[in-house]
């Protein structure tokens, strides 16, 4: 499977394609009479809008948030893993144990602030219920003495069935970015079509 950077790259050639087209239609144009030039200069602002339009609604597949997501997949590994081993033995492993857990939740938290706004509002939704629950979670562990780890359980199993939401959205992510390029490509397709032959008819 290719990276979502990768599809991005597809997608913004995409859009260049297009934009030489329509381009080569111009010059087409300006040969031809001048009010049909004029029209194809206000259709090709409105073009022009609609492709950033569509190309700020896959921002977050840009290279820094596809970096942001993978870190993100990541921590949310660890962290799973931390909340859910065997309690710590004794009262130095508690510590280790405590320091490098708390040390992934903050890292995940980092990372969770800068890609939230790259996010759409229901994986803002999503991420904001994990932060919750690892907030929750990491204010209860600050205060807890070694022996009374038990009483985190319920806590740390809320946390692992968020953290699972968290990866299963990343799987799922990753497999549909592929769709919306390619439906992506379609409007646009779409798009020209109408224009070239909306254009195509002023200069008959």
């Amino acid at each position: 499977m290719k990276s979502a950077e990768e599809l991005i790259h597809e997608g913004k050639e995409q859009w260049d394609k297009l934009k030489t087209e329509l381009e080569e239609f111009n010059v087409q144009l300006a040969l031809g009479r001048n009010e049909a030039k004029d029209a194809f200069e206000r259709e090709w602002k409105k073009f022009s809008v609609f492709l950033d339009e569509q190309s700020l609604r896959l921002r977050r597949r840009s290279h820094w948030a596809d970096r942001l997501m993978e870190k993100l997949e990541e921590r949310t590994k660890s962290l799973k893993n931390a909340i859910t081993q065997a309690e710590p033995g004794n009262p130095e492993a508690y510590h280790n144990w405590k320091e490098q857990t708390l040390r992934i939740i903050y890292e995940t938290e980092f990372i969770m602030d800068e890609l939230y706004p790259a996010l759409e509002a229901d994986e803002k939704e999503l991420i904001s219920d994990f932060r919750i629950n690892l907030e929750l979670y990491r204010t209860r562990l600050h205060i807890l003495s070694p022996g009374d780890l038990a009483t985190l359980r319920p806590a740390a199993e809320n946390l692992a069935a968020k953290a699972d939401e968290i990866l299963n959205w990343r799987d799922y992510d990753t497999e549909t970015t592929r769709e919306k390029l390619d439906r992506f490509g379609k409007e646009i397709r779409v798009s020209f079509d109408h224009l070239k032959e909306a254009f195509g008819g002023l200069v008959k």
